[in-house]
């Protein structure tokens, strides 16, 4: 099962430790840019395809949120 998650780059600890935690889950294959985007991938369109193929889309929220500007 498909899983990807959104969360702001201040969280990247947070984040990678959820990341962990689901790929010791049997049967979840979770998607993680730090690890999934290769060099010389086009980002924008590799996030797009790997949220339309998750089965499940986890948004990692905090303080850091709000504040993110762009």
């Amino acid at each position: 099962m498909k899983v990807s998650r959104s969360y702001s780059h201040d969280d990247i600890d947070s984040a990678q430790r959820l990341h962990n935690e689901l790929k010791a889950i049997p049967n979840i294959d979770p998607w993680f840019d730090k690890e999934s985007l290769l060099p010389g991938m086009q980002w924008q369109p590799a996030i797009r395809k790997a949220i339309r193929e998750a089965r499940f889309f986890i948004v990692l929220l905090s303080s850091h949120c709000p504040n993110r500007k762009g």
